[in-house]
């Protein structure tokens, strides 16, 4: 693969060097969300334990019954939060790593720059791709625990399916570029 990466143009280097700096912010975020997640994964230290609520008399009425009940609600407002609290971080990751990736694909892969994109380079994006999941997998699991599995598995689906947006695009631009080649090649065929 090293002689893959020296025979490939200056574009496409640079466009590899970035895709590299845009995984790395994604999964620098998305190790971020998940300690974040760790931190109030704990669900079980906000609850209020409704069986130590024993005998609660007001005006010699007896309304355990009622505390205990008002106990689950507020268990119940702290899963709501806690659910949507996932919701936001999981968009926030979505916009910070969908910006640098936008910008990469519309300004990496422009019409100008389409015919510098080889076979070479999506080869090496794609293995870069593909080994910053699992490292990502790895991470995620190693560094948090297994606390929040679920909330983490879509935090990591994330930036994953908003990175395939540029390694999709770097697949379009090659077939456009051997398109485009195709197209020159009939038109200089003198048949």
């Amino acid at each position: 693969m090293s002689d893959s990466f020296k025979e490939l143009t200056k574009a496409s280097r640079i466009r590899i060097v970035l895709f590299i700096c845009l995984i790395l912010w994604a999964l620098y975020c998305f190790i971020a969300y998940s300690i974040d997640l760790n931190g109030s994964g704990n669900l079980s230290d906000m609850y209020i334990n409704t069986s130590d609520i024993k005998d609660v008399y007001v005006d010699g009425s007896d309304f355990t019954w009622a505390m205990r009940l008002w106990g689950i609600g507020l268990n119940g407002m702290i899963s709501v939060v806690f659910f949507f609290l996932t919701i936001v971080l999981i968009l926030a990751e979505a916009v910070f790593v969908l910006i640098p990736t936008l910008l990469l694909r519309s300004i990496g892969l422009n019409k100008k720059l389409i015919l510098t994109v080889s076979e070479d380079e999506l080869k090496i994006t794609k293995t870069i791709y593909l080994a910053s999941i699992v490292i990502s997998l790895i991470l995620g699991f190693a560094i948090t625990g297994f606390i929040a599995i679920i909330p983490k598995i879509f935090l990591d689906i994330t930036w994953i399916l908003v990175s395939l947006i540029y390694v999709s695009g770097l697949k379009h631009a090659l077939d456009k570029k051997n398109l485009i080649k195709l197209q020159e090649l009939h038109e200089s065929d003198p048949l």
